[in-house]
């Protein structure tokens, strides 16, 4: 089992900061970082907007980490945030373990 982290950001900029912050300290194993159009309601209106989404990997044990760094590192007022139990294959599995650290 390992943890899927899905986070929006304001900018590929944002997101690819965040990702590489994660990357370097081995908090997660694997970043992909892609654009998205993002409607939403925001203080009343209903808002659109470019955004990039980043996907995290990592292990079950690292999610406050994880969510504590990325809480610090965002720009929103109340970022999107959100990860799940995900299945993967044994030898991707033992890949994120390998490449990750408490």
């Amino acid at each position: 089992m390992i943890t899927l982290f899905y986070t929006t950001h304001p900018s590929q900029a944002a997101a690819q900061y965040c990702a590489n912050y994660l990357l370097e300290r081995r908090l997660v194993a694997c970043a992909q970082v892609f654009a998205a159009e993002s409607a939403y309601w925001w203080q009343g209106d209903l808002a659109r907007e470019g955004e990039f989404v980043a996907l995290f990997k990592t292990r079950p044990d690292l999610i406050a980490l994880v969510e504590a760094a990325v809480t610090a590192l965002h720009s929103y007022q109340v970022p999107c945030i959100i990860h799940w139990a995900v299945q993967a294959n044994a030898a991707y599995e033992k890949w994120v373990i390998e490449q990750t650290t408490a």
